[in-house]
């Protein structure tokens, strides 16, 4: 389970990144409901601002399987519900 934890949020950012500097400007407006996209595209930095907005939600997730990971890995030593230190 903990290495599942470890996968997913490396496939979670994964994704991300795909999504935001892989997808074509005028799927990424179209999926905001936003009409007009522009002709020449979007700005990698544009995108980069874009990628790191979307990681604060994503983010959290991250983190909550990361957390996860750390007590699959205590349980896995035979340390269940024990204090930190």
């Amino acid at each position: 389970m903990a290495t599942g934890c470890l996968v997913t949020s490396g496939l979670l950012t994964a994704a991300m990144f795909f999504y935001w500097f892989m997808t074509p400007t005028r799927t990424l407006f179209s999926a905001a409901a936003i009409a007009d996209a522009p002709a020449t595209g979007t700005d990698l930095s544009i995108r980069a601002l874009a990628f790191g907005i979307s990681m604060v939600p994503l983010g959290t997730w991250i983190y909550g399987f990361l957390c996860a990971r750390r007590c699959f890995d205590a349980f896995a030593v035979g340390h269940v519900f024990a204090s930190a230190g």
